[in-house]
């Protein structure tokens, strides 16, 4: 057990380098740039007092929009990326076990994200308090205990549901971009009982707590099935 979870850090590591520095390129830094202005100063600053009521219409964008497009985009390059870029086949050859380079590969992009959404979150408080001071108001914001828990405690569930659905296509596409966009198709297709409205969605206990113990299961259940059939010598180059 200790040298899986060696192997597993190892992964971590090596994939949360590559994804940093694949972020720090002019491009990557533009685009991360205007998405954290976007939705972390911009939008909470326009919506003003409908941002500061905290409901779920005003928050739906950092609970899931955020995290299933970041998550779904790095989870697409995981293996669909690498595959592009000929760095999969050097992976598969180390001795390193199934279960360690797919946890890892796993856990670095639910790391990533995790820390880019819980930015743009911040952002979007500070945005909140521009709004109130040019407002003339005087007073500070964050989120309640309530909002909080939905903004930091269940965005775990939804990333991992994005990595869950995101891991199934990068694995078989062979080019990158078909990865992406039938991770977003897939997530659209799933999302939309929410969207029509068949399923409401509510920022309060009662709905939250149930909510994310029954997204956490499906997690659990979804990625524990992928780590036991992941065969690297299934997985195409």
């Amino acid at each position: 057990m200790d040298r899986l979870l060696r192997d597993i850090g190892t992964v971590i590591k090596k994939e949360l380098k590559e994804i940093i520095i694949l972020s720090l390129s002019l491009g990557q830094i533009l685009s991360s740039a205007i998405f954290i202005l976007l939705f972390g100063l911009f939008i909470p600053y326009e919506q003003g007092e409908y941002f500061l009521r905290q409901t779920f219409a005003s928050l739906s964008l950092y609970i899931f929009l955020v995290p299933l497009l970041m998550s779904s985009g790095l989870v697409a390059d995981s293996f669909a990326g690498e595959r592009e870029r000929k760095t999969l086949e050097a992976l598969f050859a180390t001795r390193l076990p199934d279960a360690a380079i797919f946890i890892g590969k796993v856990m670095a992009v639910f790391i990533y994200t995790y820390a880019f959404s819980v930015i743009v979150v911040l952002t979007g408080a500070a945005g909140a308090n521009i709004y109130l001071h040019r407002a003339g108001q005087g007073i500070d914001f964050f989120y309640n205990a309530l909002s909080s828990f939905a903004l930091f405690a269940f965005t775990i569930p939804v990333i991992f549901a994005g990595i869950a659905v995101g891991v199934f296509f990068s694995l078989r596409c062979r080019d990158l971009r078909t990865a992406y966009q039938l991770s977003r198709i897939g997530w659209l297709i799933i999302c939309l009982p929410l969207i029509i409205g068949w399923v409401k969605f509510t920022i309060t206990w009662e709905f939250l707590m149930p909510a994310f113990y029954i997204l956490s299961g499906i997690d659990a259940i979804l990625l524990f099935t992928a780590i036991r059939f992941f065969n690297r010598a299934k997985t195409p180059f």
